[in-house]
């Protein structure tokens, strides 16, 4: 990575990396039945190398104003599927992802530095993202080629397959690269209007949205997918108490926001709420003690302080009788079960602090 200046005001700076990757996979699933044993050869191998580059162009419009302009490229190479079912899937790559990322940003300070904000605007262009779908697998289960994918949605195996007229072997965790792009703001502020006082407050909104319109490829995302929260934000507010011997007691409160996420097929429009992770605020606290000079602290934390029951995972409420048609109430069945992960819930601790 290279920095230079061209003037007092104008710089700019560049980079390139270089990635070379091997890697190496044995897999022996050995079954009380034998037919389920899951054996491979030998070790299945995926390697290659990349070269990713950045740049920027960067102007100091005021010792407290601070601009830019980037660009870089950055991805992954391809691996192994890690969750099976049959042989073949693990002879099977999963793509690598590859995208270049536009960004727009400002830096500024502001009353005579008690106020910061820090705003960027990007635009992230995807050649490959990793994108997941459910499929079966109608070739024999020992069969190193898993032959192509089939989206049946409890239809069967199609006629010259190895498994026609059966429902065929799934789930098949099948990957797919797909063209897509994502854009996207952020914002930091971070306040001291008074001695002591700190305020902070982050915020986020991102939008996925694949290139894919025909919605009979397996890569196709409905836009109403949220595989990722379109908003998120948090902020903070803490206070140090001056106590005698210039000790300090800082209480703080910390408040984190996610927006909903999706479940249903990624190939329907999301309904609600059959499809839908809600959103959810938690709340943490803390009030640390610091003896002035001194190389330790304690701190007792509170961690989601009202308690709050929200999801990190849930599973789809509904599933679809026929696979890619339209969420309608004929074209929905209550699932058999939904697995659900909750997130944690009010937790309380002590922690100390000590500077060797």
């Amino acid at each position: 990575h290279l920095n230079f200046k061209l003037t007092d005001k104008w710089s700019v700076s560049g980079g390139w990396r270089y990635s070379d990757q091997y890697l190496t996979e044995k897999y022996n699933h050995v079954s009380t039945v034998p037919v389920d044993s899951i054996a491979l050869p030998g070790p299945a191998v995926e390697s290659g190398t990349r070269n990713d580059w950045s740049g920027s162009i960067n102007y100091q419009i005021t010792p407290t104003l601070f601009a830019y302009a980037e660009a870089a490229s950055g991805g992954t190479l391809p691996g192994f599927n890690s969750r099976i079912e049959t042989i073949g899937q693990l002879q099977e790559a999963v793509p690598g992802q590859e995208a270049v990322n536009y960004e727009l940003g400002v830096k500024t300070d502001w009353l005579d530095h008690r106020l910061r904000v820090n705003a960027t605007a990007f635009y992230e262009d995807y050649k490959s993202y990793l994108n997941l779908e459910i499929a079966t697998q109608c070739t024999a289960a020992n069969s190193l080629n898993p032959g192509q994918p089939y989206f049946l949605a409890g239809g069967l195996c199609p006629s010259g397959t190895a498994l026609a007229g059966t429902p065929g072997l799934s789930p098949w965790f099948y990957y797919t690269g797909v063209p897509a792009y994502m854009p996207g703001t952020e914002l930091q502020v971070y306040a001291t209007p008074i001695q002591r006082l700190l305020i902070n407050f982050d915020a986020g909104w991102e939008v996925f949205h694949s290139k894919i319109s025909d919605k009979k490829n397996p890569g196709y995302v409905d836009p109403s997918v949220r595989l990722q929260p379109e908003l998120d934000a948090s902020a903070g507010i803490q206070y140090a108490i001056l106590l005698p011997k210039e000790a300090t007691l800082t209480p703080r409160i910390d408040w984190r926001y996610q927006g909903y996420l999706t479940n249903g097929p990624q190939n329907v429009t999301q309904i609600s709420p059959n499809f839908i992770i809600p959103g959810y605020s938690i709340f943490n606290a803390s009030l640390t003690f610091a003896p002035q000079g001194s190389k330790w602290q304690v701190s007792f934390r509170l961690l989601n302080a009202f308690n709050k029951l929200y999801w990190q995972q849930l599973g789809s409420q509904s599933s679809l009788v026929v696979s890619g048609a339209a969420p309608t109430p004929g074209n929905l069945y209550p699932a058999v079960a939904r697995a659900a992960t909750p997130g944690t819930p009010r937790e309380w601790m002590v922690s100390l602090h000590w500077d060797l």
